[in-house]
């Protein structure tokens, strides 16, 4: 990658990642990712396919797999419909040599969640139980949101040569 090339890359991706991490926000603090933020993560790409990429067949075919996928994981209650469109959103983005390590690092950072999740409830307990004013009452929902971003900023610094 050249200096001049970098820039615009380094825009895009950066500006990707901020969406990313602004859904994992919202994700975590409400159990809500807006429409908004994956409309203009999915509108972002389109420059960025335009500029740095030029292919746009492969990631919206994968893109829109993921969609079905993620539709049906929602329709049997496994992952929210917010999830469902950040996933494909996000795989907009992943080229061929991302799509496979964006996927598996998602589905690790969800699987560590899983276990975190699991001792919230009495953490939280002996939290409160210590004098600690902290709700004992916990949500079963995971914020999936955040796996997703830890899998979509790691391909995103692979991306931009970062890690």
């Amino acid at each position: 990658m050249n200096i001049q090339a970098a820039h615009p890359e380094i825009f895009f991706l950066g500006t990707f990642a901020i969406m990313v991490a602004a859904a994992a926000f919202t994700d975590i603090k409400h159990r809500l990712i807006p429409n908004t933020l994956c409309l203009i993560i999915a509108a972002l790409w389109v420059p960025y396919a335009i500029f740095m990429t030029g292919d746009f067949l492969y990631p919206f075919i994968t893109a829109f797999i993921i969609l079905v996928l993620g539709i049906a994981a929602f329709s049997r209650g496994f992952l929210g419909g917010g999830d469902a469109k950040l996933l494909a959103v996000c795989a907009l983005w992943m080229g061929s040599e991302q799509i496979l390590p964006f996927l598996f690092q998602t589905a690790l950072a969800g699987g560590a969640m899983a276990i975190l999740w699991r001792f919230e409830a009495p953490v939280r307990l002996a939290l409160a139980r210590g004098g600690l004013d902290v709700q004992v009452v916990v949500t079963r929902e995971l914020p999936y949101g955040l796996a997703i971003a830890v899998g979509a900023l790691l391909a995103a610094a692979r991306m931009a040569g970062i890690s």
